[in-house]
């Protein structure tokens, strides 16, 4: 659930050894360093809100693996109901992580964002959302930020008219994820080459979901654009403000959240437990 957090500590060694990105020792870590990489998994909720099963799609770290799959099948959901009864449902799930330094050698690993997809029937457990009618090419990747080893988190709030084509767009937020920190002049340069990339995309994307809330001709979705190099998972956060960039505030409950790939996250499932940022294991 954005905003929430659930987090746990682990051994620094083991993190570092799954980042991919640099042969670091603790001591390189600022205080202040956040890192930051995304993944997904296959979650089946039982009628009565219980975690039945979870397994992750990729691996961010063994270690991590492990702790992250326990705290998630500790999960508690508000019960799907069809027809009047409770019933299973299977999603697959999104999942942002952040580390932060915990001191003594130990990072704190937190979940900072969960969405939830719903898979179709007759998938054969393999919890797959339905085919998205939704079309999204992505972006080309800016060939100087690869060249750099720059990655990039972007979350875009777009304004769609009812053929689903873009009318505008707000960058909500816009994340470089780098082996080591970039001055700020670099950040920006980058941040606009990605943000030219997905604004280059977004003139051919058709947006399409079932149950869009429309006013005045125009319906908003928040869609996530992701930059990954090949071979790279965890990287430094360095969050980029753009001009234009905006908090959605109140208005944010019209906003219809999608995947990078167009599908429509559910609106039935509903996380109740509340994830702790102090949970230790």
């Amino acid at each position: 659930m954005s905003g929430s957090v659930q987090a746990w500590r682990t051994r620094a060694f083991a993190l570092l050894s799954g980042l991919a990105l640099l042969a670091l020792s603790s001591g390189v870590l600022a205080a202040a360093e956040v890192w930051v990489t995304g993944t997904s998994g296959t979650i089946e909720v039982g009628a009565d809100g219980t975690v039945e099963s979870f397994k992750l799609s990729g691996s961010v770290g063994d270690e991590i693996d492990r702790v992250l799959e326990r705290r998630i099948r500790e999960w508690r959901f508000e019960p799907v109901v069809e027809n009047g009864q409770p019933v299973p449902v299977q999603a697959r799930v999104e999942l942002t992580l952040h580390a932060i330094p915990a001191g003594k050698g130990d990072m704190a690993v937190q979940i900072v964002d969960a969405k939830f997809f719903e898979s179709r029937e007759g998938d054969g457990g393999r919890g797959a959302p339905p085919a998205p009618k939704s079309h999204l090419p992505p972006p080309y990747y800016p060939k100087k930020a690869a060249a750099a080893g720059v990655m990039a988190n972007a979350s875009m709030v777009v304004t769609v008219d009812r053929e689903g084509r873009p009318v505008s767009d707000v960058v909500e937020s816009l994340d470089l994820r780098t082996a080591a920190f970039v001055r700020a002049n670099d950040a920006d340069k980058y941040a606009r080459q990605f943000e030219a990339a997905i604004r280059s995309a977004m003139k051919d994307w058709k947006v399409v979901t079932d149950d869009l809330a429309f006013t005045d001709g125009t319906a908003r979705v928040r869609i996530p654009v992701n930059f990954y190099l090949s071979g790279r998972t965890w990287g430094r956060l360095q969050a980029v403000v753009r001009p234009g960039q905006q908090d959605q505030g109140a208005g944010a409950d019209a906003i219809t959240d999608m995947s990078a790939g167009g599908a429509q996250a559910s609106k039935r499932i509903a996380l109740l437990t509340q994830l702790d940022p102090r949970a230790d294991t």
